[in-house]
């Protein structure tokens, strides 16, 4: 596969029914026919010749756009994967099982399929001054996924932080003392120090 690379804005004629314009990173592979873009990070536009046969598939860590001919842009971030269509129609499949079409002016979002991607995507809403409700629910998809320890304390303690930060103090201790029952880890200190505080 050939690797898409680039610092800035860059563009790609996969072939002659495939172009693609993109400022991030990926990797393209598949044949002429049936291109398939792995993209990884920042925003990618494909556009596809209609009626020609072409199955373009891009995926990402949530997320996978088929498309037969159309012009659509893929984004991925912390937040997750976000398609975009301008022209034509394409489908999205993401890792959590739901299907969707996209059509011209729609968007889809796919948000992240792990626990350490919820916990990324719960620290950019968080970032981003979200609303409280959607950084809780962020941090509650992470925690029922499973994965490694670490990443479990960690949505522990990014919950038990911003509701101390929201001035849910009540509900940030709560949060603290249950995290120290669960198990916490690396950041058993730190739960201790949010109950110790005022």
């Amino acid at each position: 596969s050939t690797p898409l690379l680039a610092a800035g804005p860059s563009s790609l004629q996969v072939s002659p029914d495939v172009a693609l314009d993109f400022a991030g990173q990926g990797q393209v592979g598949g044949t002429e026919r049936a291109p398939r873009i792995a993209w990884r990070t920042g925003h990618l536009r494909a556009t596809v010749t209609p009626n020609r046969g072409i199955d373009l598939r891009v995926t990402t860590p949530e997320a996978e756009v088929r498309v037969v001919g159309t012009i659509f842009s893929v984004d991925r971030d912390a937040l997750g994967t976000r398609v975009a269509v301008e022209t034509g129609r394409v489908e999205v499949r993401c890792v959590d099982g739901s299907r969707r079409h996209v059509e011209p002016g729609q968007v889809a979002w796919c948000e992240p399929g792990s626990a350490a991607g919820s916990l990324a995507r719960a620290r950019a809403l968080q970032s981003a001054g979200a609303e409280l409700p959607d950084v809780l629910a962020a941090l509650s998809a992470g925690a029922s996924m499973g994965g490694p320890a670490a990443v479990q304390v960690e949505i522990r303690w990014v919950r038990a932080e911003v509701l101390r930060q929201r001035g849910r103090q009540a509900a940030a201790l709560r949060a603290a003392a249950e995290a120290l029952e669960a198990g916490a880890g690396h950041r058993v200190a730190d739960f201790e120090a949010l109950l110790a505080s005022p």
